[in-house]
């Protein structure tokens, strides 16, 4: 049975000194990860000072190893886990890596770069998503400003569509009133096998020669103003 009493004063200050080396490393319970490296030292299976001048890399090793081992009924560590904290000098020194420790340094290095990876293909995908995008937006703007300075009776009735690269571009005139137009556009194009559009509705009539550009205003606006009804 551990003694909990038996913790001197310089035991204490180690032990908050450990635990500041732990800030930002490890989730968890705080109270919970310090009083299993309290306990493994009452049971005498690491030496706190020596815990406390190791480097990263060992330091680590230790304050990990007691999370996953420690049996908080004695103290001891479980699964032969032995902290290195508790060898002699001279064999903490000579030591090297373990063919387990590599191995597991080598996985946890796997499924980092794994991670990041994919990270990178999404960050890719959806700058890629976004810039073709904008790019049906500028064709259809285009689309738009060349037929407004024009008068209605000089706008051809009918179906009209051609390909630009990866987007089909289709509009429809049709007349609105005897002295107005109305031209519905849209942009296709196809993304990671599924079909991508957006469509654009805009009035011209002999009245209005000149509505506010979309270059005046801002996107809330100019959807309002030439009818844009979906961006999918």
């Amino acid at each position: 049975m551990l003694d909990w009493m038996s913790l001197t004063d310089q035991d204490i200050n180690k032990l908050q000194l450990i635990m500041k080396r732990c800030i930002g490393k490890f989730e968890g319970s705080w109270i919970d990860l310090e009083m299993d490296i309290t306990a493994a030292h009452l049971a005498g299976q690491i030496d706190l000072q020596t815990l406390l001048e190791f480097d990263e890399m060992n330091f680590m090793h230790d304050v990990c190893g007691i999370r996953r081992h420690i049996d908080r009924s004695s103290g001891k560590m479980r699964d032969c886990f032995l902290p290195r904290s508790n060898r002699p000098r001279e064999k903490r020194t000579a030591a090297g890596f373990t063919l387990i420790e590599v191995m597991t340094a080598m996985v946890i290095l796997g499924m980092t770069l794994l991670a990041a990876n994919a990270m990178l293909i999404t960050t890719i995908k959806l700058n890629t998503t976004g810039n073709m995008q904008q790019e049906a937006i500028n064709l259809a703007r285009d689309l738009v400003e060349e037929v407004r300075y024009k008068f209605p009776a000089d706008i051809e009735n009918g179906d009209f569509s051609y390909v630009d690269g990866p987007y089909t571009v289709s509009w429809t005139v049709s007349p609105h009133t005897t002295k107005s137009k109305r031209i519905r556009v849209n942009v296709a194009w196809q993304r990671y096998h599924k079909t991508k559009s957006m469509t654009i509705n805009a009035l011209f009539s002999d009245e209005m020669r000149d509505p506010r550009s979309w270059d005046d205003t801002d996107w809330e606006a100019w959807k309002a103003q030439f009818g844009v009804t979906n961006i999918n």
